[in-house]
């Protein structure tokens, strides 16, 4: 699967670095970011196991959303994203 992952991570000035959720994203088998809110996410695990495994980067503050990556996409990335996306959905990781 690959999922799209955007927050919206609200910090104040004593708030807590970003880096913690940063750090466990680019722990995922497989990801691609170029997007500064936006993350994609290549992994065999549930969208729930995948929210859970997030979760503990988060607090009450910030706002998360995950979706299931389609077939049907369009917008305007590097070739490199395009590139990384087109890979894994030729090895199947996006099911029909």
């Amino acid at each position: 699967m690959i999922y799209v992952i955007s927050y919206d991570l609200p910090r104040g000035l004593f708030g807590r670095s970003p880096q913690s959720l940063y750090n466990e994203l680019a722990a995922s088998r497989g990801w691609c970011h170029y997007l500064e809110k936006t993350w994609l996410i290549s992994t065999v695990e549930s969208i729930e196991n995948l929210y859970q495994r997030l979760s503990p980067h988060l607090d009450d503050r910030d706002k998360i959303l995950i979706t299931e990556l389609t077939r049907t996409y369009y917008g305007a990335l590097p070739d490199e994203a395009w590139e990384w996306i087109e890979e894994r959905i030729r090895d199947g990781e996006i099911e029909s």
